[in-house]
């Protein structure tokens, strides 16, 4: 049965490797170095994948850290993205701006990194690159239209959308 912390009960319980089902708020009273072993990632530097990433930073450093034994040394925040610049189709000023305010809130942010394969010890990366440990990792890339219409006749953009 989950563990529900009862300052946080909408968080949904994790399951680190033999501990049984735990929540964040759980892994963190129970002593749980949250920065060996389960660094947490987003895939996709879109705005979704931006705002998530710098939400969920918010969240651990106002909440977790403050009222559990970590410190934010142990914790680690990784955002990849496949092109080389955040926030595609916006103002590059923007782009840059974010890229800015997130290193310095101390999140890594790998450019030109696509996501080959998920491997049990972390991400791939490119086909060569490994990026461990990654025990959360959430895809916010963007879509590309049903293959379907990317063969019909009418013009579309780069994702094979009709215009």
């Amino acid at each position: 049965r989950p563990q529900v912390c009862p300052r946080h009960p909408c968080i949904k319980p994790l399951a680190p490797p033999n501990a049984g089902p735990y929540t964040l708020c759980t892994m963190a009273q129970k002593g749980h170095r949250l920065g060996e072993g389960s660094r947490g990632g987003v895939v996709g530097g879109g705005p979704t994948g931006v705002q998530l990433i710098a939400e969920i930073r918010d969240f651990v450093i106002r909440s977790i850290l403050k009222n559990y034994p970590v410190s934010l040394s142990q914790v680690r925040f990784l955002l990849i993205q496949d092109e080389d610049h955040l926030l595609e189709g916006m103002d590059p000023r923007l782009a840059r701006y974010a890229l800015k305010t997130l290193t310095q809130k101390r999140i890594e942010v790998l450019l030109g990194s696509r996501v080959t394969r998920l491997l049990p010890e972390g991400v791939e990366i490119d086909h060569d690159r490994v990026v461990t440990p990654t025990g959360t990792l959430i895809w916010t890339v963007g879509i590309r239209a049903s293959p379907v219409v990317e063969d019909l006749p009418p013009e579309k953009d780069d994702r094979g959308r009709i215009g």
